[in-house]
């Protein structure tokens, strides 16, 4: 592995356990102190929402916390993704980020038994695995994208004229039997 890897892979690794460390603390909080975050997101949110729309929109606390399930798991889930990939080059399996992504929820509600006030909710379990989900298909579609655009690039590159010796051009992916044809038209 070489060093640039090596330090991509530490970054990610460093990255993506803060960014699950940051979920469970977020589970550890106490129902005052995340009814307060929540509120605080949705004054931002409302705010946004009023500006765009005159005020005919009014969005919940409960969508709030429900959209906050999901997208931060979104976000776990790709970034596991990422970090596997980094890891594993070129292999499409996504067994380790999946299985890390299915146990965290369970983990993250169940620690919500210690906090006062919560209690966990399977509702939520669902909304964060659609989330990890969301996230690790986001990364595959992603790197299909961009795999895709390389290898076109690439074809694009191989499919370039070269001057042949009178002077005409030809084709350097033509196979063997195209060329001795196109030499005697």
């Amino acid at each position: 592995m070489s060093a640039k890897r090596k330090v991509l892979c530490a970054a990610l690794t460093l990255l993506t356990s803060a960014f699950l460390v940051w979920i469970f603390s977020n589970s550890l909080k106490d129902a005052a102190e995340s009814s307060a975050q929540s509120g605080a997101v949705l004054a931002v949110v409302q705010k946004i929402l009023d500006a765009l729309t005159g005020g005919a929109l009014v969005v919940s606390s409960h969508i709030i916390r429900k959209l906050a399930h999901f997208s931060e798991y979104a976000m776990l889930g790709a970034l596991l993704s990422f970090t596997y990939r980094a890891y594993t080059p070129g292999k499409k399996r996504v067994f380790i980020p999946a299985l890390v992504g299915f146990l965290s929820p369970f983990i993250d509600e169940g620690l919500q038994f210690f906090a006062d006030g919560r209690a966990p909710m399977f509702s939520d379990v669902a909304i964060d695995l659609a989330g990890v989900v969301t996230g690790v298909l986001f990364v595959m579609i992603v790197l299909s994208v961009v795999r895709g655009i390389s290898r076109r690039h690439e074809k694009d590159r191989s499919t370039a004229c070269v001057a042949g010796t009178s002077g005409d051009t030809k084709q350097t992916d033509l196979s063997p039997d195209d060329r001795e044809r196109d030499s005697k038209e």
